[in-house]
């Protein structure tokens, strides 16, 4: 899928496991280049669901650079961990039906995702459709008050009739940040959403983040898939046989993947 966006091209592309090793990925990416050069040229960023290691190879064929790694992290809903608030913090679940709740949860979002190319800087509008939406249940949305107002809280995802849970967004205010309120507010979404059914828990984080990853080793997950999102520039085409990539420093993704191919779903943000 190849769309254009007001910051360059996005592309979202997976190769069948069955059919890998082919070239397919490189002749996909190839007649991405075509089209994207004969209409004007620009920053193109290709998520490669899946691909893992093999994103490195295929980057260098397309003289493109592996920008971004996301990981979807799992564990079953068994044995679960567990963590108490701190003296001075209240655990409780958000409610969704006030618009003090709505306004506090937005407030803690953007702060702990300010810069995040995916869930930073939401407006209320953004918020409301998703709170909204049936996937979202606020019996299933733990949060952590401290003196100062909300500190964290997991706002939990799940499907209608699936027995797979996801923590959609995992918030830590920065001033609340090394108090371990993470940790309550995980083992909290958790035992949620083993109380709702659920078998499996999942979650998507950026490679790069070692403090989420620290927290959801604790946790217990593991790695059970990697996205890669590959950049490159494609000049605009001077002729028909005319076409140049060349590296660019890092730019700012703004799309992850997600297993429902919706462009929503951030990664979260560092935590302890």
């Amino acid at each position: 899928m190849l769309s254009e966006g007001i910051d360059g091209w996005v592309v979202e592309a997976a190769v069948h496991p069955g059919l890998r090793g082919r070239g397919l990925g490189r002749q996909l990416l190839g007649e991405v280049g075509a089209h994207v050069a004969s209409h004007g040229g620009g920053l193109v960023r290709a998520w490669l669901h899946g691909h893992g290691a093999a994103a490195h190879a295929l980057a260098d064929i397309a003289g493109a650079r592996v920008d971004r790694r996301l990981l979807v992290l799992e564990r079953p809903l068994v044995d679960l961990p567990a963590d108490r608030c701190q003296e001075g913090t209240l655990l409780r679940r958000l409610d969704t039906s006030d618009d003090g709740d709505r306004d506090a949860w937005l407030a803690l979002s953007n702060a702990a995702f300010t810069g995040h190319p995916d869930n930073g800087n939401w407006t209320r509008a953004d918020l409301d459709w998703r709170l909204d939406a049936a996937w979202t249940d606020a019996g299933r949305f733990p949060v952590v008050i401290d003196a100062f107002g909300l500190a964290a809280g997991v706002w939990s995802k799940s499907e209608p009739g699936r027995t797979v849970g996801e923590l959609y967004v995992v918030a830590v205010h920065p001033r609340a940040q090394g108090r371990r309120l993470g940790r309550v507010v995980v083992a909290a979404a958790l035992r949620d959403l083993q109380a709702a059914g659920c078998h499996q828990a999942v979650l998507y984080v950026d490679a790069t983040n070692t403090a989420a990853l620290a927290l959801y080793a604790w946790a217990g997950f593991t790695t059970g898939v990697e996205h890669r999102c590959l950049a490159a520039y494609v000049t605009a085409r001077v002729s028909g046989h005319d076409r140049e990539r060349q590296h660019l420093p890092t730019p700012q993704p703004r799309h992850a993947p997600t297993a429902d191919l919706h462009p929503e779903r951030p990664a979260a943000p560092d935590q302890a």
